[in-house]
């Protein structure tokens, strides 16, 4: 008799039911009892209620991709069963993924986990090696820092360039601006949230210095580019209209290793990928069992997780969708190494994850319709007085989640 488990995975992919399907299979085949495991595919928009109503109503899959920042609230609910300290050892250990990833959930080395990193997110700066080295500047140091990224632009636009950079500017496109600017909070020495996670920290000047440089990014997009969608923004530099763009690593998967745009040949000679200027952000999902698993459903549930975050599957699962692993063994394999993917793999090992603390989830949604009000005004207004409207912006929202946070 065939056992069923229930595995509730992210659509993060062109085709996430395929993608996943090829993996399992191998476990399936693999089992001395016969398991089908049945998958289940939620939105990322409508995914956070759904997850909820599990830990709500203790009914659901058994075993679920969760967002890499989720897992402290649905712990906070006594939603999630533990990963004791020898499982998490059967599955590498901390040395065995990214540490960004591993260390986004903090815990006592022994005391149990309570989620497992299964992939990885993050995004790189592309640019045309041609049009960089026209300028004169050197390309192993035009994108270094925030500061440089700057100058190079800048340089780019007084050579001619009419669209020195481009990134997606469509409103739906608004969470990834709180990503993107990550790397330039960090990487001029700001934070968003103090260690205890108790007060905001997005004020200081360090933090402020570096939103005020990423959005100054946006006073180099022409009116022309203000509405544009992922493969629309994106087209332009793949068709070489642009010099650089930045862009996820799923995507970049997609158009350079899928050809689900074709990139011109003038592009493909000179691209060169590198890590964000700053401090890289790293996010991504990890896999959790729930607590509603019964005891004849623990053990099926504990192989499935030990697979798929085992290097084979990651692997397999990668190449086949283009999101990266979140095994390091995993992401040393050829497909992930060379160009355009080596920045990836580089951006991932130096790079940061937000901390998985119970009210992260009210602060990125109060952060995010600030900055998409930011954004909006940079690209209505390049004149404006960012630094002003910055504060205006943020002020108010770092007042209630202040007295939120430390309530």
């Amino acid at each position: 008799m065939t056992r069923a488990i229930e595995l509730s995975i992210m659509a993060s992919s062109t085709n996430p039911v395929a993608e996943i399907r090829a993996v399992l299979a191998e476990f399936e085949a693999a089992q001395q009892v016969p398991v089908r495991v049945n998958v289940q595919v939620m939105k990322w928009d409508t995914a956070w209620a759904e997850l909820v109503k599990m830990a709500l109503y203790r009914h659901g899959p058994d075993v679920s991709e969760v967002g890499l920042t989720w897992s402290a609230n649905l712990t906070a609910m006594d939603a999630l069963r533990p990963f004791t300290p020898a499982e998490c050892d059967s599955f590498g250990g901390a040395g065995a993924f990214v540490s960004a990833l591993w260390n986004s959930e903090v815990s006592a080395p022994l005391q149990p986990r309570w989620s497992i990193p299964w992939n990885a997110h993050t995004y790189v700066l592309c640019y045309r090696r041609d049009l960089v080295e026209r300028t004169g500047l050197n390309g192993a140091h035009a994108f270094d820092t925030t500061a440089h990224l700057t100058e190079t632009l800048a340089h780019l636009r007084a050579s001619g360039v009419e669209l020195p950079i481009i990134v997606p500017t469509s409103s739906v496109y608004v969470r990834d601006n709180l990503h993107l600017l990550a790397s330039w909070v960090w990487g001029h020495g700001g934070h968003f949230l103090s260690p205890d996670g108790q007060r905001t920290l997005f004020l200081s000047p360090e933090a402020l210095t570096g939103i005020r440089a990423y959005f100054n990014l946006y006073r180099y997009l022409p009116p022309a580019t203000h509405e544009l969608g992922v493969d629309e923004a994106y087209r332009l530099f793949l068709e070489g209209y642009a010099a650089v763009a930045i862009i996820s690593a799923p995507h970049l998967s997609r158009y350079f290793h899928f050809h689900e745009i074709e990139a011109a040949t003038v592009v493909r000679e000179n691209l060169v990928t590198v890590p964000l200027p700053g401090v890289p952000y790293v996010g991504g999902s990890n896999l959790v069992i729930w607590k509603h698993v019964t005891a004849d459903r623990l053990p099926a549930a504990l192989k499935l997780v030990r697979y798929l975050t085992g290097r084979h599957a990651q692997l397999l699962f990668g190449q086949r969708s283009g999101i990266p692993p979140a095994r390091i063994d995993a992401l040393s394999d050829p497909f992930f190494v060379g160009e355009p993917f080596q920045a990836v793999a580089q951006a991932l090992q130096t790079g940061r994850s937000y901390q998985s603390l119970e009210r992260w989830g009210v602060v990125e949604e109060k952060l995010v319709a600030a900055l998409a009000n930011i954004r909006s005004a940079v690209l209505a207004q390049p004149k404006i007085d960012l630094d002003e409207f910055i504060v205006q912006q943020l002020k108010p929202v770092a007042r209630k989640l202040d007295l939120i946070l430390g309530g």
